[in-house]
């Protein structure tokens, strides 16, 4: 599965990065694979791709977050539980 594939949630990704208080590095990395598709890409984002366009979306006044590319992707494609913000602890099972 490519990049493309995890970031196709659609509308859920869309209140991820705009609800809340989403990660800047996260919000970079979401940013840089859109534009893949708005570039005429049809197939899914190449992770070299969206790693070389990653600093471009972040914020001038936090150089720390290029060192955080791992972490931002995984924010980026970890799916939530839909109707669950995106910085909230998922549910855990009853025990």
């Amino acid at each position: 599965m490519g990049l493309g594939e995890y970031l196709a949630a659609g509308p859920e990704l869309i209140e991820r990065v705009e609800s809340g208080d989403p990660p800047a590095g996260g919000v970079a990395v979401v940013r840089a694979a859109a534009d893949s598709y708005r570039l005429g890409m049809t197939r899914p984002a190449p992770l070299h791709f969206v790693r070389n366009l990653y600093p471009l979306y972040l914020p001038p006044d936090d150089a720390s977050l290029l060192d955080r590319f791992e972490q931002s992707l995984k924010w980026a494609c970890t799916p939530r539980l839909r109707g669950t913000p995106a910085d909230s602890p998922k549910p855990t099972a009853p025990a």
